[in-house]
């Protein structure tokens, strides 16, 4: 019922609204990094990063019809959830597609020249339909800033097809650029495809998000219709 779809964003403008007076100016880079990726972990488009919201903060997003909440815990770690309004019209079906994700820090690049994190995402809380296609996945990421710029790599290893051989695993590696002062430009590859966007501060607390995903794939798609469907991403984030 994508209908549904509508309360997520009203949390959202919940809690983006007593905040929608301070200006965007020189946002620090820290929060554009501590918003949610499509796939849940605070990172980029597809691909997680090293950080996380501070201790108890929360970020919401919402990419597609897909509804995402994380919260820090002691600077060090995240947990957070995935939900697909998308998926059916049944509110059961709903519930039941409801994923977990959760990442521990290891290194703070404040101490150790870089931040280091290892994690999972999109774990399936109802397992009984097995994990199949649910884009479980293991990662850890490197994460390292440099003025205005970031650099993130890692290695994911994806576990929805029941492959458990940890050793084959796909790089991922992000470089993302704040320029304007209030745009941070994404440049992705996320393991299988090449991806880039930017993500821009709306207010100190909200950021609006255009993607770019499988740009090697463009030529798969004989319609306009279908180009945009499975090429394009529209989301809107909130950071604490």
């Amino acid at each position: 019922m994508k209908r549904l779809f509508l309360l997520p964003v009203m949390v959202i403008l919940f809690f983006c609204l007593p905040a929608a007076a301070k200006a965007a100016d020189g946002v620090d880079i820290n929060r554009l990094l501590a918003s949610a990726s499509v796939n849940g972990a605070a990172g980029f488009i597809n691909n997680p990063s090293a950080y996380f919201p501070g201790h108890m903060k929360l970020c919401l997003a919402i990419h597609r019809f897909s509804f995402k909440a994380n919260i820090g815990l002691f600077d060090m770690a995240e947990a957070g959830l995935l939900l697909d309004f998308g998926s059916s019209s049944d509110v059961v079906e709903i519930l039941k597609g409801l994923k977990i994700g959760a990442k521990a820090g290891i290194l703070r690049e404040e101490v150790s020249f870089i931040s280091v994190s290892a994690g999972i995402q999109n774990f399936p809380v109802y397992v009984f339909d097995g994990i199949e296609d649910t884009g479980f996945a293991a990662y850890i990421a490197a994460s390292k800033k440099a003025g205005n710029a970031n650099i993130t790599a890692g290695i994911k290893k994806d576990l929805s097809a029941g492959d458990y051989n940890f050793v084959v695993l796909r790089f991922i590696g992000d470089i993302s650029l704040l320029i304007y002062d209030t745009v941070l430009a994404i440049v992705e590859y996320d393991g299988n495809d090449f991806n880039a966007g930017v993500r821009v501060s709306m207010n100190y607390n909200l950021n609006a998000e255009i993607f770019v995903v499988g740009i090697n794939r463009f030529g798969g798609a004989a319609e306009m219709g279908v180009f945009l469907r499975d090429h394009f991403v529209f989301g809107i984030s909130y950071v604490q």
